[in-house]
């Protein structure tokens, strides 16, 4: 099996979705987005949450009035929305996943009070739920209810992961792994330099790991439409359809981008200073007119919209009737 990196080349035919609107809803940062069970919702820091149906007017949560909670992100998957947060009251678990059904109301369904295995994020990945933790620990969940931590070989920290093709995906730092089982994370890692695109892996080391080192850190990667595609700083985005043949999609900006989401035919990345990518194949990328300087941490697609959130309760939408 080989590991291939190539530099793709910035097409001028690019898709463009269309006009896209800025609001604030609240001056804390956003950190999470997501639509399920027909409605749009988002968290973030200071206890709060918000849902909506079309993206255009949001409903504020009942909130948490005796602890400050600062969520870290967000998905659906399985019927709930889970949340993993920080909680910075003392006296209170430091470290806890959040459970809802509507995005409204929300109940604890793990917590953590050792400092080591902290819940950083959230994923669905191959039937379950993973929120990656420190010193090579992962906490899992089938149901979103019951949660396990779990170990795998190596103490790497992914920043977030994703599964396709019977591969985990995962981003740590500048460097990209790939691997059939998730309990053999970093059991041997096998690295390469984009300078030097070829590396060649014998397929008899069944569960070793595949690694491709950048000179870019990654902050998000996503499987959509049967492909791998990952995104970061400096305007960086990596393609792959078997998660062992990456391709390189740079798109004319020095901004980083922080995530990155697919629906309707079209993925969309955003990041630093308002920056919005879109393409519909994944290869030819078209930046956006901003609509606003903050930044954005978090992207999702739903009900025929396109929401972005970030920085100073700032959310940025696109619908798909203005295509």
């Amino acid at each position: 099996m080989c590991l291939t990196l190539i530099f793709g080349v910035y097409a001028s035919n690019a898709a463009t979705l269309g006009k896209w609107k800025a609001k604030s809803i609240d001056s804390v940062l956003l950190t999470g987005v997501t639509y399920g069970n027909g409605v749009l919702t988002v968290v973030g820091y200071g206890s709060k949450t918000w849902t909506s149906k079309n993206g255009s007017q949001w409903t504020k949560g009942p909130g948490w009035s005796a602890i400050t909670i600062n969520f870290q992100g967000l998905t659906y998957a399985n019927s709930v929305f889970e949340a993993p947060a920080e909680v910075t009251t003392s006296g209170y678990y430091p470290f806890e996943m959040f459970t809802s059904t509507d995005g409204k109301n929300w109940s604890v369904t793990q917590s953590s009070n050792l400092p080591g295995y902290p819940f950083y994020n959230i994923s669905w990945c191959n039937g379950a739920f993973i929120s990656i933790s420190t010193d090579g620990y992962y906490w899992t969940s089938n149901d979103g209810y019951n949660w396990g931590l779990d170990f795998y070989y190596s103490p790497i920290f992914f920043a977030d992961m994703a599964y396709g093709n019977g591969l985990y995906v995962g981003i740590s730092g500048g460097t990209l792994w790939a691997a059939a089982n998730i309990s053999d994370f970093g059991k041997q890692p096998i690295h390469t330099n984009i300078k030097q695109p070829k590396l060649a892996i014998s397929a008899v080391f069944n569960g070793w790991y595949y690694a491709a080192s950048f000179p870019y850190a990654l902050r998000a990667v996503i499987f959509a439409n049967n492909m791998f595609l990952a995104v970061g700083d400096e305007g960086s985005i990596f393609t792959s359809s078997d998660g062992t043949f990456w391709q390189s999609e740079f798109v004319r900006t020095n901004n980083g981008f922080k995530a990155i989401a697919y629906g309707g035919g079209y993925y969309v990345a955003v990041g630093d200073s308002g920056t919005i990518a879109v393409s519909a194949d994944g290869f030819n990328w078209t930046l956006e007119t901003p609509v606003t300087s903050n930044d954005l941490y978090a992207v999702t697609y739903g009900n025929g919209v396109f929401v972005a959130v970030g920085a100073n309760g700032t959310v940025v939408t696109c619908k798909e009737s203005s295509k």
